[in-house]
């Protein structure tokens, strides 16, 4: 996935998947950044053994960026994806995780998750701690591993979309 500088249009940062490092047989997905619109890129984030599956940017700030790691959590960045830190607190027996941040209030961030079942959970400070929504809600139909997207309301902080098999609206 990727995110374009909505002020600069040189500065991209992609998340990518390019599959097993043929040298160690391991998975293989990282960050990477580019300063010249694509034309060359650096690597700025080694999962490791880890998959990056999505990169998010602040709606009002491109500085601070998240992105998600399967069945680990999420990371965050506050200088333009020059760095990246752990913002995990709270999360555990997550799957594939999806992120969305609240064009209202960018402190508010919402994650979908396939856990045992349909998760959201959300921060309501940037990220420094999580909290899950409780409920039985059953959006993913247990197909969260690949049906899973999340988008925030545009006028309410407080109101999510989710979607899997199903739709719903959150308030």
């Amino acid at each position: 996935r990727l995110v374009v500088d909505p002020e600069n249009a040189d500065v991209v940062l992609a998340s990518v998947d390019p599959g097993l490092n043929f040298n160690t047989g391991a998975p293989s997905s990282k960050i990477y950044k580019s300063l010249d619109g694509g034309s060359s890129w650096s690597e700025v984030f080694d999962a490791g053994l880890g998959r990056v599956q999505q990169i998010v940017a602040d709606p009002t700030n491109f500085s601070v960026l998240y992105a998600v790691l399967e069945a680990s959590g999420v990371i965050k960045s506050t200088d333009s994806g020059n760095s990246w830190r752990d913002i995990t607190n709270g999360i555990s027996g997550i799957g594939r995780i999806e992120l969305a941040v609240s064009p209202v209030n960018s402190k508010k961030i919402y994650i979908s998750a396939d856990g045992s079942g349909s998760k959201l959970i959300f921060s309501s400070n940037g990220g420094d701690t999580w909290n899950e929504q409780l409920g039985d809600e059953s959006w993913l139909g247990g197909q969260g591993w690949y049906d899973n997207t999340i988008a925030c309301d545009p006028f309410n902080e407080d109101r999510v979309y989710v979607g899997g098999i199903n739709i719903w609206k959150i308030d």
